[in-house]
């Protein structure tokens, strides 16, 4: 697993919400594997535990490397207040990873 990287963004959640008055942003923490791409482990903590592994379920085994793929899963899927900010994280991740991602390009290169 040391090919493995962890992410973490965040994401304001929309105010007037019951979740918002608590935790005012959504956090998604990645474990991901820098080859493929391949998303291994997450958690969303601020969620109760039934909805963090609904998430998780949703993304697992997916990659970063297509995130149109991932998007699409938590547009059809997730049906909380929070999506677009989840989204926005997610996306968050995506460009982090892309970033890292050149990054070990080059040094191998």
């Amino acid at each position: 697993m040391e090919n493995n990287h962890i992410f973490a963004a965040h994401a304001q959640v929309p105010q007037g919400t019951d979740i918002y008055e608590v935790h005012k942003f959504i956090t998604i923490v990645m474990d991901v594997d820098m080859k493929t791409g391949e998303i291994t482990d997450s958690s969303v903590p601020m969620y109760c535990q039934l909805t963090s592994n609904f998430i998780l379920n949703c993304i697992r085994g997916k990659s970063l490397e297509t995130p149109e793929v991932i998007i699409k899963e938590i547009e059809e899927r997730v049906h909380t207040s929070t999506k677009r900010a989840l989204i926005t994280a997610m996306k968050e991740i995506c460009s982090r990873y892309s970033v890292e991602k050149g990054k070990t390009v080059k040094s191998q290169a």
